[in-house]
């Protein structure tokens, strides 16, 4: 009789200790769940309206307009010696100059007419594999981009600048023009010349395309529109 109560008691203790041991599993299953949540949460929050640093950095300028060892103006002999034959080539016209297309696996190379050669106007980055400026690459988290160049806005779309995005439409403004403005898509700087003496003037551009709080795409230019 006592053998049976023992093992009754045994069997009665092993089941409490498995009804335990799977609620404790099913709490941390639960919980486990819950942090994945916060971190997707995170991960695909509004980097349009997350909170800025305001920082010192310096603004976007003509000198940063380069990628990998090559920058803006470089001729067609430089661009094809750092980057080698390109996979395809083509030639437009575009506002009244020529164009030459230069494509690579995750690069296009825009070469503008220049007297007697072609010089590099514009590229479209969309691998990792090349570098722009201030170490900013095609997989690299956007914050980095927002922590790379001036910020006098903690908070909104206008980061910093002597104007907003509207004033390259505005044909009283003869001064010249700065600024970096950002979206849900994109993170846009722009610096314009001055204009003297009624001289069409010169834009460029470094648009940067994310989603998900990654860069997606990089394109820079100068006086290509």
């Amino acid at each position: 009789m006592k053998d049976n109560k023992k093992k009754k008691v045994v069997e009665f203790l092993n089941k409490d200790v498995k009804k335990k041991r799977k609620a404790i599993l099913l709490f941390s299953l639960m919980l486990l769940f819950v942090i994945a949540l916060l971190v997707v949460a995170s991960y695909f929050r509004n980097f349009a309206e997350i909170k800025l640093a305001v920082n010192e950095k310096k603004i976007f300028t003509i000198e940063d307009l380069i990628v990998n060892d090559l920058k803006y103006g470089d001729n067609e002999a430089a661009v094809t010696k750092s980057l080698g034959k390109p996979k395809s080539e083509e030639e437009k016209g575009i506002n009244k100059y020529d164009y030459k297309i230069l494509k690579y696996d995750g690069l296009t190379v825009y070469l503008k007419e220049s007297y007697n050669d072609f010089v590099l106007s514009k590229v479209e980055i969309y691998s990792g594999k090349y570098e722009t400026s201030r170490g900013l690459k095609v997989g690299s988290k956007i914050t980095k981009v927002f922590n790379s160049f001036k910020v006098e806005n903690s908070s909104g779309a206008y980061m910093y600048g002597n104007y907003t995005n509207k004033a390259l439409k505005d044909s009283e403004i003869k001064d010249n023009i700065y600024y970096g403005v950002r979206s849900k898509e994109n993170v846009l700087y722009v610096n314009r010349d001055e204009i003297i003496d009624g001289i069409p003037t010169n834009i460029a551009k470094l648009d940067i395309k994310y989603s998900n709080g990654i860069i997606k795409n990089i394109t820079w230019s100068y006086d290509v529109e």
